[in-house]
């Protein structure tokens, strides 16, 4: 065979197929540089490998996209699921309420804080009003009693609730008896006796109001008077004894004279008996009546009245009962 044509077909047939003494091994075939070839005439051409061996073959024709890569490695398809939408909008709801407004649900206060009502006070027994707590003002005290023309009112829940009628008139928050004749004194021991007047100020009115029933009407009238001021006073002493001496004067005396304070007390000074006492109180006037029980109740906060060197000291000028002394004697 001419050795031109040897070498053509050698040519020819070694990229299609491995030589049996060309060292082995797989030959790529280039369709880009021997488009020549029939293997490179079909229609689709995948990239073969054209090893050695006898089980090494040619693809042709139409076949399926090669899944694996170059190095071996599969390939995995891009994922073509459509991407779900995350985007969240905006919280366009109002506030339920303006920052540190103030409003009452029942009887609490609320605050606004961040948008929202938060509950900061409980007003109790006070009453909530435009978000705050209104104090209630004392009326009266729960159980006192008082009298409303000839009606007895009794303290309720704050207010003043009408109790009773008195067909014979009220006096200190109790209803009179037409029957009674007791004067001011003997009420007043009355009082004592029964310890109307031994609690905390004021006086126990229920209490003293059953005394009252056995008065008289001038009796009532009186020990009435005498014991609301003596509660106008918290019981103080210096202040019932000098406020309230006009009401003892007509309380413990039943007739009034024109003898002044002094003359009252010159009168007093010879008397060895009680009886005598009340005659000189009884010589003088309602007013000269209510200096000298003063002058007397003055001294006897300090001293014992047979004590001459102390009564003389507190009746002294600048002692606490200087003013008593010069009411008397001035």
């Amino acid at each position: 065979m001419n050795p031109m044509r040897m070498a053509l077909l050698s040519f020819l047939v070694i990229p299609a197929c491995d030589s049996p003494g060309g060292g082995g091994g797989g030959v790529i075939i280039d369709c880009t540089r021997t488009p020549e070839l029939p293997i490179c005439q079909a229609d689709t051409v995948a990239g073969d490998t054209v090893g050695g061996g006898s089980d090494a073959t040619n693809t042709t024709g139409t076949s399926a996209p090669d899944s694996t890569g170059g190095n071996g490695e599969t390939q995995v398809p891009l994922d073509t699921t459509p991407t779900e939408d995350t985007f969240v909008p905006p919280d366009t709801t109002p506030p339920a309420c303006e920052t540190n407004a103030r409003r009452c649900t029942g009887n609490s206060v609320q605050l606004c804080s961040g948008g929202n009502w938060l509950t900061v006070d409980d007003c109790g027994s006070d009453t909530c009003e435009n978000g705050s707590c209104i104090v209630q003002a004392l009326v009266c005290e729960e159980g006192d009693r008082r009298c409303s023309g000839a009606s007895v009112e009794i303290c309720d829940n704050n207010a003043w609730a009408f109790q009773q009628t008195c067909p014979s008139g009220c006096s200190a928050g109790t209803c009179q008896t037409a029957q009674g004749s007791a004067d001011c004194n003997a009420l007043l021991d009355c009082g004592n006796a029964n310890g109307c007047f031994e609690s905390a100020p004021p006086a126990d009115a229920a209490c003293f109001g059953e005394c009252l029933a056995t008065g008289s009407t001038t009796g009532r009238n009186e020990a009435s008077a005498l014991i609301t001021c003596f509660d106008g006073c918290d019981w103080d002493a210096t202040c019932a004894y000098e406020t309230c001496s006009p009401r003892r004067a007509a309380c413990f005396f039943a007739s009034t004279g024109s003898g002044d304070c002094a003359a009252i007390d010159t009168c007093s000074s010879s008397c060895t008996v009680e009886s005598c006492i009340t005659d000189c109180y009884e010589s003088g006037t309602a007013t000269a009546q209510a200096d000298y029980l003063w002058l007397i109740a003055c001294a006897g906060l300090y001293c014992d009245l047979s004590d001459s060197a102390c009564v003389g000291q507190v009746f002294s000028a600048g002692e606490p009962c200087e003013g008593a002394y010069s009411s008397c004697f001035n």
